[in-house]
């Protein structure tokens, strides 16, 4: 019988051992894996002996049978402490939604306006009036519940144009209908900003131009001495 072992390193701190066997013209080889060396010693005397009188090694080794293991019977179910055939009732839980704080926003408007109007008169008809002016005031934001709590003000400045005619009802009382048209030249964007790792939002963004329809209830008073409408 020849033999060669070979022993190396492997991975995972094991080792591993090339065995080659030789007797006569039969050949074996094989590689065996241990976490130490004298687990490959008794491998290797184990593989051999096999090689040399296999029938002689399988007598040496009996096969001993473990003892038949009783399984544990299932406990009968234990009777209910009650009496009562009814069943008890049975509760459905709804899971609750976490609370989140929703960011709130609040906005008010203050503003000032300056008009003048004119028109003609064409007895009981109605006739061409209308009113050109300024309106200027600040918008105001706050908001609460945000990454970032702010308040912010800016000024509005709208001119406002306005179309309408004017029907003369008797000498001082008359009925005004016009068409107001307002187009914004200082109309800020208000902006709600989120932080640095967040993108801001958008919250108002002012119209290029706005449209209003005003009904209203013309009174003159009588005129003075130099024969003008007092006001």
């Amino acid at each position: 019988i020849q033999g060669d072992a070979v022993v190396r390193a492997a991975d995972g701190g094991t080792w591993a051992l090339d065995l080659s066997v030789r007797r006569g013209e039969v050949a074996d080889h094989r590689v065996l894996v241990a976490d130490h060396c004298p687990a490959l010693a008794d491998a290797v005397a184990l593989v051999i002996a096999v090689f040399v009188d296999p029938v002689a090694v399988g007598d040496a080794f009996t096969m001993i049978e473990p003892d038949p293991q009783r399984v544990p019977l299932p406990e009968p179910p234990r009777a209910p402490a009650s009496t009562s055939t009814r069943a008890a009732p049975q509760a459905l839980v709804r899971p609750q939604e976490p609370s989140v704080a929703r960011p709130k926003t609040r906005s008010s408007t203050v503003r000032w306006s300056t008009r003048f109007a004119g028109g003609l008169e064409l007895g009981g008809l109605p006739g061409p009036s209308g009113c050109v002016g300024l309106e200027a005031g600040a918008v105001q934001a706050t908001g609460r519940g945000l990454a970032i709590d702010q308040a912010q003000r800016r000024p509005w400045v709208t001119a406002v144009v306005a179309p309408a005619l004017r029907w003369s009802l008797t000498h001082g009382f008359g009925l005004w209908f016009g068409v107001e048209l307002a187009v914004p030249l200082v109309a800020p964007r208000l902006v709600v900003e989120q932080g640095a790792d967040a993108i801001d939002i958008l919250a108002h963004q002012p119209a290029p131009i706005t449209g209003r329809v005003l009904v209203g209830i013309e009174v003159l008073f009588p005129k003075n001495d130099r024969g003008r409408p007092r006001s």
